[in-house]
This record gives structure tokens, C-alpha cells and sequence, in this order.
């Protein structure tokens, strides 16, 4: 008894020994495969395996630390080989992943290969399973935490099925997967549930030919379940706070099928695409999926291709994309009435088209806009890949129209846009020219800001450039050929009639520029150069071109403030004008000359009329300055001239008639002397102006050789002061006196009707014998001239007669009445004058015969 007993003792004590050298070897091989401050409790050994109540430690390797905390842990031994591992089970697996910070020397194998894995699947358990699971890692947000549980059992020698769950604050992510291993491959199948719904199937292969790796495999989604909650729950893993779109496609169905075979072993995922490709993808979203830098988008995208070494073949595809209410930035910014409703994108590649290192794509695209302004862009487009990734087109067209728009203050209606255009598109920079017939017009345009409508417009922009870099989208550049033709330009200040302009644009983020001509279609020709630099006025120079008044006025015809009553036969006309402002019209300055005019004015011709007019215009302040007008002859009915004048007018655009005009100097030779003013200022917004004319040297001999008035004959010289008013635009004269030069000179009138009166009244008798040969020292005479025209002369003559009663002193005071403007019309009816002056004077009398008396 007592020597079996010595056995017993003598064997626990082996055990023990054997334990303990057992565990300092373990915890010695454990240090040495990197696992360090290990520590466990509650260890038990059994025949069936092993338990450990908690076990907590650190791996270190070379990318990093992983600290693990185990509770529970049961190891169980069985299967094939009484010593093999069967079963792992543990009640919690917390691991907590610290990645070393990775240096500039590093370098990678490439991707990792899954083949490289077929090894280690033997060392796996029959069964694992965590029943809770804490993993802990880096990410862009800090330290993000993901649970779940996890559970992985051997269905055959080489086939494993394994399940993680993960829970989310809203949902349960669930993975099922399959694999399967064998010497040639290793094959994947994983299903992915969202909340117990079914959302993706996964399958993949993995082999290899020639020593390189194959991947071939595909991705099912039949109906994408709604899981917004999925966002926010892999937003920190993302190190995405916020995504470009608030929700998941939900209802989206997808078909991805791939067959990967690179030339050389690949570094980089894009290496995968290096070799042989076989790539087939059907992609639909039959229900709007928002984004709210994109809008409410749906569609479907159908693409079958096939790569060989950087070369492409397009087998089928085709997309048909539909987003209500876009929402893209470049669109936002454009006024409300111009923003379409909703976007539809068509692309159809040409079937079995090819893409290589010297083959292009080709693909049809369609665009539409619906909206207030319908859009469609069209055509053929090709995509190259060497030496970089573009897109070019020979002829794209964008047609659109739109009933009618209101920008602000801007009225448009019947629009319609056709715009053929070439261009190329690559990662930089889009270049466009528009084509033959590249046009947009409208039926009318309103800018009620300016009271200016433009009646069937058409902009012409054939040949006009334009450059976007995409880095910088305020950076665009239109250059070229930019023409404008309207049927009809209504403005009050403009006769209404067709319009042209012929120039250049230049316009760029720096500055906006127009340079070539108007034209009306009655002749008027404009020469313009408009510059507006970025943060600066506009400037804008024209150019008045020459303008011969020979055969036609255009600025009668394009003017309306134009005088109606004024026509040039013959002149030419020069000028030039520069306009500047910011938002409007700040100042204008120009000069205009006129030289050799001749022509009509009312009822009077004219000629030799010469003219520089300097014209200032700011904000509503007009100055006209005229420092040297000339006039050769005027005649109203008697020759009169050389007219000079100098002086200004100023007027508010909103009253042009009611202006001030200064008189510098205003001259007019008349029968033989000359009217003068002197400096005057005349309001003309008052009811009453009044000026002081002189009257220097008029020849009464001149005078009586216009005159009317048969018989009668004279000579002496006049001189004169007149206070002329002007009242309700017509002329009066009040207290005007004219008196004769010494020593004086005579007056003689003969004349059958006075011999007549002279025989049937003694006192006419004396008068007659007296006027027969006037020899007068004085005449002086009252003047006055009334609104209707009336000229009351009070002469008052002294002088003799050599014949008459051994010519002993005569005095006589005669009153004479005359209308004048009937006397001016009768000259003029009598002479040689032109049509036009006939017809008006004809015109005039007419109304003075209906008008009633006062």
C-alpha cells in the first residue's frame, strides 16, 4: 500500500515537473512569436481540452500592436487526431489594433495574394465562434469600435463557412460566407443581409496562370433594402462627416461580373486592369435616389467590355440616366427662370467599338432640359486613352427654346438656340467652337431698365471660341467672331428700324471686350470698341463713319428727336464718342463736325454751313458747347448771312427743350449790315426769354430790292436796337428803334395807285409830291412785332423835297403795318424756291385762313 502510494506521489510529482517545464517552454515559444505580457486566470486542463477564465495580452509585429483581451476561452481537442484543435469557443474577444506609423522606407509586395492563404486554412478549427466581439482600430476620426460576433465551422476537408454579424445603433449587418479551396483555386460565396433583409451576393475565384493571379467573380444585387442608418454608421470608418448624398439607393438592382488577368503581378489594384478584362455591368435605380449636390437621380447602365494589355473592346453598352430637379452648383447659379427641371442623359456606344492605345470610342449622346427653357444636346463623341484620357467631338448640337423668359429687368419671348459646336474635353481644360449657323434668337427683347425692345433678334456666333479649365470654372474664355442683327430697334430716342453689329468678342474672367461696326439698315454706320476690365468702368469708343448727306439723311431716319423740318441737301458729318460707366451709363464726351451743309430748315433754305458741336453727358446732365458755328447764306424770303455763332446749351435728358442756352457771340449779315447779340443767357424752361439785338449798316437800297412793293426806291444806312423776346416759342418785339445814319438819304415812290389816291384827296396829293424825291436828314422809327407775326414800324421822316415848293423842311409820321410771315411767304411763292418750301408755306397760310379770329 505504502509503495503504491510512493507511485502515485511520484507520478503527480512528474506531472507537475512535465506542467511546469510545459508552460515555461509555451510562454517562452509565445514571447518568441511576438506575444508579450500574457496573462491568464482560471486555467483548467481536462481530457477533452483546455479552459481559461480570462487571458490578456499583446501581439507586436512589425506593422504594429494588437492588444487582445479573451473571457471564457475553451479549447477543445478531437476530430481526425485525438490531439487535433476541434473547437474554439469564447464568451468575448476584445482586440485593439495600434498600426505602427509607417516610414518613407517601407515598401509594399503588392497586393496581397488570397492563394497565399490555401496553407493556413489547415491550421484552422473545425468550429470557432465568438459570442461577442469588440475590435477596436484606427481611422480617420480618431479610434472607431465595431461589435458583433463572429463564427466560422469546417463543412469539409477544404470547405469553411463563416457568419459576422456587426451591430449598428439602428441596425445588424449581417455576412454569410463560403469558401472553398482546392490546389488550383480558392473560391468565395458571401450574402450580405441589412436588418434581415437581403441586400448583395458576393462570388469570387481566385487562381493562377503562368504564376500570376486570376480573379474572376461577380456581384448580385437583386433589390437594395432601405438602410439610410448604414451612413451613419460607416461615416467615422470613412472619415466622411458628411456624405454627398443623404441616403442609399434603395430599390437599386445591379449585376457585376468580372474576369481579371494582369500580365505582371500587380502592385496597385489598377495593375488588375493591365492584362485581360472581361467586364459586364448592369446597373438600374428604378427609384429616385437624392443627393443633394445632384438631385433626384434614376436610370439604368448596361456595359459588357473587354481589355487586352491597355487595349479596349466595347461589346454592348448603353445609359440612361434621369435626375428631377438638379441641383448641381454650376446650375444654381443661374437665374430661377433658366434652371431646368429635369436633366435626362443618354449614352450609346457603338457596339463592338474598341478603345486602345490608338483607337478611339466613339459614343452617342443625348441631353435634355425641360424647364422654362427646353434643351437638347446631340451628336457623336470619341474617347481616347493614350497619352492621356480625352474626349473629343466633330460636331455636337445643342437646340433648345423657350416661350418666354423674365431675367429682372430683362423680358424675353420666342427664343430658339441651334449650336453646332467641335470641342475636346480632358482632365484640365473643355475647348469648344461653335460651328456654320451656330445662332440664337428671339422674337423680342425687352430691357425695361433702358425703355429699349428689339424686335426678331438673332445672335450669330459661328467661329467663337471658348475655353473652361475645370480647376478653375471662373475662369472661362469666349473669343471670335460675335454678330448681332435685330429686324427692328424701338427706343424714344430711335425711329424704329433694323440694326446690325459685326465685330469680335473677347471675353474672359479679366475683362469683357467687343470690337467692330453698327449699321442701320437706312445707312448709319457705327465704329465700336468696348472694353470692361475686371473691377473697373466700362469704356466704350464709336465712331461716327462719314456720313454724305448728298443723297439720303440716316440720321433722320434713325434719330426720332430729329427736326422735322430740317433736311440737308448736301454735307458730311464726322464724329466720336466715349462712353463710360459701371452698372449704367456714368459720362459721355464726344465732338461732331459738319461741314459744307446745305439744305432746308422750315421755310428756309440754307448753305455753307459748318459746325463743330463738343457734346458732355453726365448722369442726367446733357452740355452741348458750340465754339464756332458758320453759316455761308440763309435765306427765309431775302438773302441773309454769313451767320457766326458760339456759345452752349444745357438741358436734363428728362427735359431737353427746357434747357439753358448761353450766348457767347451770335452774328448775321443782313442787307448789307449785320444783326449782332451780344453774351446772353436764355432759360428756356421759363415762359419768357429776352435778348438785346443790334442792328449795324442795313442798306435800305438792299432792302427795297427785295421788297415787294412797286415803285418804290431809296438809299440810307440803319442802325438799330431791338429787345426780342421769345414767348411760348414765339418771337416779340417791344419798343425796337431804328434810326438812319447821317447825313441821311432819300426815298422815292412812284407809283400809279398813289397817283390814283392823289387825285381824289388834296392831303395824299401833297404826300404823293413829297415821296416823288424825299430828300430826308432824318428817319427814326418805333418797332414792334407781335405773337401773330405783325410788324408795326412808327417812322418818323425830316427832309425836303429839291422840287417841291423850293424844297422847304417836310415832317411826316407814318404808321405801317405788315405780317410779316405773310410778306416772307409771298417773297418766297414768288421767287424760285424748291418744292418742299412751297408746299410748307402753301401749308401755312392755309392754316392761318382756317384758324379762327381771336
Amino acid at each position: 500500500m505504502r509503495k503504491a502510494l510512493s507511485i502515485v506521489v511520484a507520478l503527480i510529482g512528474l506531472i507537475l515537473v512535465l506542467a511546469l517545464t510545459g508552460v515555461f517552454l509555451a510562454q517562452r515559444a509565445l514571447t518568441a512569436a511576438g506575444i508579450g505580457q500574457l496573462e491568464w486566470q482560471g486555467l483548467r486542463l481536462g481530457w477533452s481540452g483546455v479552459q481559461v477564465e480570462q487571458i490578456t495580452g499583446n501581439y507586436h509585429a512589425q506593422q504594429g500592436t494588437l492588444a487582445f483581451q479573451i473571457s471564457a476561452l475553451q479549447l477543445q481537442l478531437g476530430g481526425d487526431s485525438r490531439f487535433r484543435l476541434a473547437a474554439i469557443n469564447l464568451q468575448t474577444l476584445q482586440l485593439d489594433w495600434r498600426p505602427q506609423q509607417a516610414s518613407a522606407d517601407d515598401t509594399t509586395d503588392g497586393l496581397p495574394d488570397p492563394l497565399a492563404w490555401q496553407d493556413q486554412l489547415a491550421l484552422l478549427p473545425d468550429q470557432l465562434q465568438v459570442e461577442s466581439l469588440e475590435l477596436r482600430v484606427p481611422c480617420p476620426t480618431g479610434s472607431c469600435t465595431a461589435q458583433g460576433e463572429f463564427r466560422l465551422n469546417r463543412l469539409g476537408e477544404e470547405r469553411f463557412a463563416a457568419q459576422l454579424v456587426l451591430n449598428a445603433p439602428e441596425g445588424r449587418l449581417k455576412f454569410d460566407a463560403q469558401l472553398h479551396s482546392d490546389v488550383e483555386a480558392l473560391d468565395l460565396q458571401a450574402q450580405l443581409q441589412l436588418s434581415g433583409q437581403p441586400a448583395a451576393t458576393l462570388e469570387g475565384r481566385w487562381s493562377q496562370r503562368d504564376q500570376l493571379p486570376v480573379w474572376a467573380g461577380s456581384v448580385q444585387v437583386t433589390q437594395w433594402p432601405q438602410a439610410d442608418w448604414l451612413l451613419a454608421y460607416a461615416a467615422p470608418w470613412l472619415g466622411r462627416q458628411a456624405y454627398p448624398f443623404e441616403q442609399l439607393p434603395t430599390g437599386m438592382r445591379a449585376s457585376v461580373d468580372w474576369n481579371l488577368a494582369p500580365v505582371t503581378r500587380p502592385a496597385e489594384w489598377v495593375d488588375l486592369l493591365d492584362g485581360q478584362v472581361q467586364l459586364n455591368a448592369d446597373i438600374a435605380l428604378p427609384q429616385s435616389w437624392y443627393w443633394p449636390e445632384v438631385g433626384e437621380l434614376q436610370g439604368q447602365m448596361l456595359l459588357d467590355v473587354v481589355g487586352d494589355n491597355g487595349d479596349w473592346g466595347l461589346q454592348q453598352g448603353s445609359a440612361r440616366l434621369v435626375i428631377d430637379q438638379p441641383a448641381v452648383a454650376a446650375l444654381q447659379r443661374l437665374p430661377e427662370d433658366l434652371r431646368p427641371n429635369q436633366l435626362i442623359l443618354r449614352i450609346d456606344p457603338e457596339d463592338n467599338s474598341a478603345l486602345g492605345r490608338a483607337t478611339p470610342l466613339s459614343l452617342g449622346i443625348e441631353l435634355e432640359a425641360t424647364g422654362r427653357v427646353e434643351l437638347g444636346l446631340a451628336g457623336q463623341l470619341t474617347l481616347t486613352s493614350r497619352p492621356h484620357w480625352q474626349a473629343e467631338w466633330q460636331l455636337l448640337t445643342l437646340k433648345g427654346a423657350a416661350a418666354e423668359l423674365d431675367l429682372d429687368e430683362l423680358q424675353l419671348r420666342g427664343l430658339k438656340l441651334d449650336w453646332p459646336f467641335e470641342g475636346r474635353l480632358d482632365a484640365q481644360q473643355l475647348t469648344a467652337q461653335f460651328g456654320e449657323g451656330a445662332r440664337l434668337q428671339a422674337s423680342s427683347i425687352v430691357d425695361a431698365s433702358t425703355g429699349m425692345a428689339l424686335q426678331n433678334v438673332s445672335l450669330d456666333l459661328s467661329g467663337l471660341q471658348l475655353q473652361s479649365p475645370l480647376d478653375e470654372a471662373l475662369q472661362i474664355s469666349l473669343k471670335g467672331p460675335l454678330n448681332m442683327t435685330a429686324a427692328s430697334v424701338n427706343h424714344d430716342v430711335l425711329e424704329p428700324q433694323g440694326w446690325a453689329l459685326d465685330g469680335e468678342l473677347d471675353y474672359s474672367a479679366q475683362q469683357i471686350g467687343w470690337k467692330g461696326v453698327g449699321k442701320t439698315t437706312t445707312g448709319l454706320g457705327l465704329d465700336v470698341e468696348f472694353d470692361w476690365p475686371e473691377q473697373q468702368p466700362w469704356r466704350a469708343n464709336v465712331s461716327l463713319q462719314e456720313v454724305f448727306l448728298r443723297a439720303a439723311n440716316p440720321l433722320a431716319d434713325t434719330f426720332s428727336g430729329w427736326p422735322s423740318l430740317l433736311s440737308f441737301a448736301s454735307g458730311r458729318l464726322t464724329g466720336q464718342l466715349e462712353a463710360v460707366g459701371s452698372a449704367g451709363l456714368d459720362s459721355v464726351q464726344g465732338q461732331f463736325t459738319l461741314s459744307g451743309g446745305k439744305g432746308i430748315f422750315d421755310r428756309s433754305t440754307f448753305e455753307g454751313l459748318t459746325a463743330n458741336i463738343n457734346l458732355a453727358l453726365a448722369a442726367d446732365d446733357l452740355q452741348l458747347v458750340f465754339p464756332d458755328l458758320r453759316l455761308e447764306a440763309l435765306d427765309p424770303g431775302m438773302p441773309l448771312g454769313p451767320v457766326s455763332f458760339s456759345g452752349e446749351y444745357r438741358a436734363e435728358l428728362a427735359n431737353l427743350t427746357g434747357g439753358v442756352l448761353n450766348v457767347d457771340a451770335a452774328r448775321m449779315g443782313m442787307l448789307g449790315g449785320q444783326v449782332r447779340v451780344n453774351a446772353a443767357r436764355l432759360d428756356l424752361s421759363r415762359p419768357r426769354q429776352s435778348v438785346l439785338v443790334e442792328l449795324e449798316g442795313v442798306e435800305l437800297g438792299r432792302l427795297f430790292e427785295v421788297y415787294p412793293a412797286e415803285g418804290l426806291s431809296g438809299r440810307g444806312t440803319l442802325d438799330g436796337r431791338l429787345p426780342v423776346s421769345l414767348e411760348g416759342g414765339k418771337l416779340v418785339v417791344d419798343d425796337g428803334q431804328l434810326q438812319a445814319r447821317e447825313p441821311g438819304g432819300f426815298l422815292r415812290y412812284r407809283s400809279e395807285k398813289l397817283d390814283d389816291l392823289a387825285r381824289s384827296n388834296a392831303g395824299m396829293r401833297q404826300v404823293a409830291a413829297a415821296l416823288d424825291d424825299f430828300q430826308y436828314s432824318v428817319l427814326a422809327s418805333d418797332v414792334a412785332y407781335d405773337q401773330d407775326g405783325l410788324l408795326v414800324l412808327g417812322l418818323q421822316l425830316q427832309g425836303h423835297n429839291p422840287s417841291l415848293q423850293d424844297g422847304r423842311p417836310i415832317h411826316l409820321n407814318i404808321r405801317l403795318e405788315e405780317n410779316v410771315p405773310a410778306l416772307l411767304a409771298s417773297l418766297q411763292l414768288s421767287g424760285q424756291v424748291s418744292d418742299i418750301i412751297q408746299k410748307r408755306v402753301q401749308e401755312r397760310l392755309l392754316q392761318r385762313r382756317l384758324a379762327p379770329d381771336p
